[in-house]
């Protein structure tokens, strides 16, 4: 199967063209046979809408002198072109499908090339270069009194024939090249469930991911002959080649690039000729993380994008840093590299939005974090605690982000194993198949970004069974266990059958939530429960919150105090109740208004909370004495 320029997906018309001026192909031939190697000002520019390139030779005077054709984006050491080589030593002029030697074209001229038209090498004896070109049409050029003809077995080539025959390569290269020119180029990853898939993708010659289903359509609209490379994105924030005063940027590793010779139909394979980048390259800034990257020339970055991976041209970075976009993100006069939506955040970020813990302690549950990797915050209900979980993760990466490095789920009593990890699951076409859960996205991103940290947030872990949902992975998230040479096979291999190991890694972090007031779940087994720190959280009514509500939310004042002295004494009564306990507190996210309440009666907002929330929380307390219930709602409310 072809996978280049086919002719037969175009029809070539030569349309009614003035007889062109051969004067530069006699000029050609004329200082060809002289030691002068000057082009410069001597030869047309421009010919049938392509550049032209003219060279003698360099450091030395060329055996084999050429006039190349190329699309005006491209050069000579990029791949294939039409030219004319003459081969001074065996006075041949041959109009070429070239291939040049410097670099072999991950792209060339199609199959219907190859098997119709002779290489160089087999037409002339051992030729000096190019011998990997496809001859053309073969001419002897003669010079006569200062003039040159050509010549084809002993019959002189009028200028109209030279013309047409230019043409046919001429034509044929532009339709080639303009049908690529609207064809995508993809990058793509490497890595499966952990496992970079490089090296085994380049000996068996193919592609393939190993997601979910959202890849279908994108690896199905693929066609044999586009660009392909395997990437792997990630951070850096040293030994990069331009100022970043100490700060992140973003980076794609350029692995492998090839061009696919087939597509099979199936969404989630094709066929690929591969070529090693080795060293790898690295292109900075526009970067994008998605397995399956669908890129399209027209707009400035993706060609520059395309040129560096495809035909090896330096990234214009300045180019990057200097543009409006980056500009508006970037301080462009200091070079700094954080994204804009990535603002920094930090201890006191969590402390400036709302959080009313004492320092001392929230420094240490972010220092157990950091050493244990698996952390749960327990408190009785409205202590805050998703709240907390999401703006320590914030701290812990360092940047004000909720995703991709920051995930939730929530665990529930039907939630299983193949929810959360790989398991069966119906697509699209009412079939089962194999799909990773949400952990295992976050294992495959931590892997493929080993520069940066993620976060898992697991809301109120306890309703679910959290050693039944992790199943062996549970053993892998220990601290003492977050490596490669722990890895272990899961239950069922990825979505293409292959059962390979897996591991966590050290960079994925899991913070769970627990509300101990839930009578209806058992806590937690030993197992499960050595692998995490706990911290308490309890209802905080201080000085903090009292400020905060007041200054932040506008809350009046004689309502916060109210606040502080009716809850404070309601849970104190929870607390002492030998059926209930701390664990049972109000805490004080049901006191901490969402929003402002400058143009909104305090007052009457305390009631509705107590009314709607409070109320019926007592109740089921209390279920069994619906007076105490009554007393302690009319107390409260007549404290405020």
């Amino acid at each position: 199967m072809s996978y280049l320029c086919h002719t037969k997906l175009f029809n070539i018309n030569f349309k009614k063209i003035e007889l062109m001026d051969f004067k530069y192909l006699r000029d050609f031939i004329r200082q060809a046979q002289t030691d002068n190697k000057k082009t410069k000002g001597l030869y047309p520019e421009e010919l049938l809408d392509l550049k032209v390139k003219v060279s003698f030779g360099q450091t030395a005077l060329a055996k084999i002198p050429w006039i190349a054709f190329l699309s005006p984006n491209r050069s000579v050491k990029e791949g294939y072109n039409p030219v004319f080589l003459f081969f001074k030593a065996q006075n041949k002029l041959i109009l070429s499908f070239g291939i040049g030697d410097e670099k072999k074209p991950l792209r060339s001229w199609d199959e219907n090339i190859h098997n119709s038209k002779t290489k160089i090498s087999s037409y002339l004896e051992k030729p000096w270069k190019y011998g990997d070109s496809y001859v053309h049409k073969v001419y002897e050029p003669k010079i006569v009194n200062d003039d040159v003809f050509f010549y084809r077995d002993n019959e002189k080539i009028s200028d109209d024939q030279l013309l047409e025959e230019l043409l046919e390569v001429v034509n044929y290269y532009k339709k080639c090249f303009e049908y690529y020119q609207k064809r995508p180029s993809w990058f793509v990853g490497a890595f499966i469930n952990g496992e970079d898939h490089l090296e085994k993708f380049l000996e068996k010659g193919y592609w393939m991911h190993g997601n979910e289903n959202k890849f279908l359509e994108k690896v199905i609209s693929m066609k044999a002959g586009d660009f392909i490379a395997i990437k792997a994105a990630y951070t850096q924030k040293k030994d990069l080649p331009f100022e970043n005063s100490e700060k992140f940027a973003s980076l794609m590793a350029i692995k492998a690039i090839g061009v696919i010779k087939e597509n099979p139909g199936d969404g989630k394979k094709v066929f690929v000729s591969w070529t090693k980048v080795d060293p790898i390259r690295k292109w900075y800034l526009y970067t994008f993380q998605e397995t399956v990257w669908e890129v399209k020339r027209g707009k400035w970055m993706n060609d520059e994008l395309i040129d560096f991976t495809f035909n090896n041209k330096d990234q214009d970075i300045n180019r990057f840093l200097n543009d409006p976009y980056w500009k508006d993100i970037y301080n462009s006069e200091d070079t700094f590299l954080e994204d804009k939506e990535f603002k920094p955040y930090k201890l006191e970020n969590i402390i400036d939005d709302g959080a009313f813990i004492e320092v001392d302690k929230l420094e240490k549950i972010i220092r157990r974090f950091q050493e244990k990797k698996n952390l749960i915050l327990q408190g009785p209900p409205g202590t805050g605690k998703t709240w907390l979980a999401k703006r320590i993760g914030k701290a812990l990466i360092g940047k004000d982000v909720n995703s991709p490095q920051i995930r939730s789920v929530q665990f529930h009593p039907n939630l299983s194993y193949e929810d959360f990890v790989r398991g069966w699951r119906p697509g699209s076409d009412e079939k089962l198949s194999l799909e990773e859960g949400i952990f295992m996205e976050m294992v495959n991103q931590s892997i493929n970004n080993p520069d940066e940290k993620y976060v898992l947030v697991i809301e109120e872990i306890n309703r679910g069974n959290p050693a039944q949902i992790f199943g062996e992975l549970l053993t892998l998230i220990e601290n003492s266990k977050r490596d490669k040479a722990e890895a272990i096979q899961l239950c069922y291999p990825d979505s293409e059958g292959i059962n390979s190991p897996v591991f966590v890694p050290d960079n994925l972090y899991i913070l769970g939530t627990m509300n101990l007031a839930d009578r209806s779940l058992a806590l937690v087994d030993m197992a499960f429960r050595r692998r995490f720190a706990f911290f308490n959280l309890e209802p905080t009514f201080n000085s903090a919150w009292k400020s905060y509500v007041i200054d932040q939310k506008q809350m009046d004042k004689s309502v916060a105090e109210k606040i502080q002295f009716s809850i404070t004494n309601l849970n104190n009564e929870i607390s002492n109740d030998p059926k209930l306990g701390k664990e049972f507190q109000i805490g004080h996210s049901f006191f901490t208004p969402p929003n402002s309440m400058e143009n909104n009666d305090s007052q009457s907002w305390f009631k509705e909370v107590i009314e709607s929330e409070i109320k019926p929380l007592l109740e089921e307390y209390w279920f069994d004495s619906p007076e105490d219930v009554d007393k302690s709602i009319k107390r409260i409310l007549s404290d405020a």
